[in-house]
């Protein structure tokens, strides 16, 4: 199993702070509550998955503090941005998971939690019921013969990125139809695109994505044969 960690803060709005030595800590995910994981043998498949931290208050977070996070396959504790965590922001963490077998237990249920450590104890949170998030996982066995995640994403050139008001992708399909989605980094859905039929071989296609906020986007290209994930930014 193979990892790629990535904190990025996003600031949401203006803190405040207070004196009370606790705060609510909210666990976001972009893993729907019925989701899929693909894997081979050879370990090569992989998913991108984005964890929120919203932090609730009524107490800011600082540099110092840490966010320690479990999920099924990794325990890890985070380091806050310089700014810390204030009252009503977030921030994400992005990781891309490989695994090259299946759980015995198929659909898995897979949960998620977090909690924040200032100093040598837990910090105490009002509201625990929120720190906790688990979703029904499918894991799907890939052919090893199937390009992988990896490989497809030196395949598929997206440009400009960052862009504005035109993206445009291409890749060499190895289908007839393909369609085209794009994620916000809590999972939903912003945009979708059916690139047309007769599609075999490398094809160029723009998309429109002007009425996308500015923002980091996870973009997904399926064509029925490969699944194929990326990033892109809209400014």
């Amino acid at each position: 199993m193979k990892r790629i960690y990535l904190l990025v803060a996003l600031m949401i709005g203006m803190a405040t702070s207070a004196m009370a030595q606790s705060t609510d800590l909210r666990l976001l995910s972009s893993l729907r509550a019925t989701d899929t994981v693909r894997w081979n043998a050879s370990g090569t498949y992989g998913k991108i998955i984005v964890w929120g931290f919203a932090n609730l208050g009524p107490t800011a977070l600082t540099s110092a503090d840490t966010i320690k996070f479990k999920t099924p396959y990794m325990n890890l504790s985070l380091l806050l941005p310089s700014a810390g965590l204030p009252v009503n922001d977030t921030v994400y963490f992005i990781d891309t998971v490989f695994f090259n077998a299946a759980p015995t237990t198929n659909p898995y249920n897979w949960c998620d939690s977090a909690y924040v450590k200032r100093g040598s104890a837990a910090m105490s949170d009002p509201n625990i019921g929120n720190n906790r998030n688990c979703v029904s996982m499918r894991f799907i066995e890939t052919a090893t013969s199937v390009n992988t995640v990896a490989a497809n994403e030196a395949g598929l050139a997206i440009f400009p990125n960052p862009a504005t008001q035109i993206v445009n992708i291409k890749y060499n399909f190895a289908s007839e139809t393909a369609n085209v989605t794009l994620r916000d980094l809590m999972g939903k859905v912003v945009y979708t695109k059916e690139l047309g039929k007769n599609l075999y071989g490398e094809k160029q296609f723009p998309l429109d994505i002007s009425a996308l906020t500015p923002g980091l986007y996870m973009i997904e290209l399926n064509d029925g044969k490969n699944r194929v994930v990326s990033k892109i930014t809209v400014e």
